[in-house]
């Protein structure tokens, strides 16, 4: 069996991270899996950006969790101090939007972030995610994964009743 092609944050090389145009690309080179990272807005939105604030790879500023998925959709995501206005377009995608776009085309590997897990298990990001998952039709193509603990009991707990991905730390994808 050849190895798994795992497109980190898409293909962040020559696109923006954790954006459209990142994903497409990486299904270009063939990617089997696309590992991307989810973070919640402050409107309870599941946003698919890698770091706890926007400076870094948008337009704007400010801590994802402080702004509402509207206000972060009005920012440009084409990391512009590294691809200049290339990719002013753009957007930051929601989690629904990423799994629509690669399903059937790819599996993906989502990295719940530490800063976005909360006391809320209930309404939280690992449920949040679990319910996008199940709402695309893609349990059984999705691995989930976080540094935070309680984010993957959160998940264990959630498979079984939504029959929801796997959820590790370090485990390859089911194929």
């Amino acid at each position: 069996m050849p190895p798994l092609i795992i497109a980190h944050r898409g293909d962040s090389a020559h696109r923006p991270e954790n954006t459209l145009a990142s994903f497409a690309s990486a299904l270009e080179v063939g990617a089997d899996i696309v590992e991307l990272d989810v973070q919640l807005t402050k409107d309870g939105g599941v946003a698919v950006i890698h770091d706890a604030t926007v400076d870094r790879t948008t337009d704007g500023s400010g801590r994802v969790a402080d702004l509402t998925l509207q206000q972060l959709r009005g920012l440009s995501a084409g990391y512009p101090s590294r691809f200049g206005t290339n990719y002013a377009g753009e957007r930051v995608p929601t989690l629904p939007e990423v799994l629509a776009f690669l399903k059937g085309r790819a599996r993906a590997l989502i990295e719940i972030k530490r800063e976005a897990v909360s006391d809320d298990a209930a309404g939280g990001i690992e449920a949040l995610t679990v319910e996008a998952i199940r709402r695309a039709g893609m349990i059984g193509d999705v691995a989930l994964t976080s540094f935070e603990r309680r984010a993957l009991l959160r998940c264990r707990e959630l498979g079984p009743r939504s029959g929801a991905a796997t959820c590790s730390t370090a485990r390859r994808p089911p194929r």
